[in-house]
């Protein structure tokens, strides 16, 4: 009975550990069309993609499933932005678990006289006032997202722009998980002889008794 509790104990213990460690992938970027305006990749199934354009929250991607063992995505930002260049990075978020992944490197965007945004004005204003296209449209779709992602995002690490450290600093996590759950069986193990030792030294006693 006692043995049976102190598993429960064990694995409870050593639960939090690996749910920590089961942040979504990095999403990749693996295409960026300057003339379309339009940026595509890849990213971990059952995730949300989260655009960053200049250190601004921009939006979520259009995420289609796939057959693979990842997802593809993509969004376009014809239109959206002014002349010049840009830099773009994204990061994934899990469905189910809300876990966010770290983000990806930045990328760069060139947006052309073609591509840009530009301001559509009133014809009734009398004044200049400027009327951004689809202003009420994307308040609509983004506005509560936005909040909520402006939070969730804070707390996201900046890319690191090398692959080699990053995967250091995975397998350094790793070996630390790994060291943390051979303690954790080495300890049990160990309780384990001394509670069967202690029932023998019982038994014995009762033989002489």
């Amino acid at each position: 009975m006692k043995i049976g509790k102190f598993c429960i104990f064990l694995l409870l213990l050593i639960m939090p550990v690996f749910v920590l460690a089961a942040a979504p992938a990095i999403p990749s970027v693996l295409n960026i069309d300057e003339g379309k305006a339009i940026i595509a990749g890849v990213t971990p199934k059952e995730t949300e993609v989260i655009i960053y354009v200049d250190d601004k929250f921009f939006g979520l991607a259009e995420v289609v499933a796939s057959d693979t063992a990842s997802d593809s995505f993509n969004f376009s930002l014809f239109g959206l932005l002014p002349k010049g260049e840009h830099e773009i990075k994204v990061a994934s978020k899990d469905i189910e678990t809300k876990s966010l992944s770290k983000f990806s490197q930045i990328e760069t965007i060139q947006i052309t006289e073609a591509t840009r945004h530009k301001p559509k004005v009133s014809i009734e204003a009398e004044t200049e006032e400027v009327v951004i296209n689809n202003e009420a449209e994307q308040k609509d779709d983004t506005t509560e997202k936005k909040e909520e992602y402006l939070l969730d995002i804070n707390d996201l690490p900046e890319a690191e722009g090398d692959k080699e450290n990053e995967q250091k600093k995975i397998l350094h996590w790793n070996l630390f998980v790994f060291i943390l759950f051979l303690i954790a069986i080495i300890s049990w193990i160990l309780w384990v002889n001394n509670e069967l030792k202690k029932e023998k030294e019982e038994e014995e006693e009762k033989k002489e008794e």
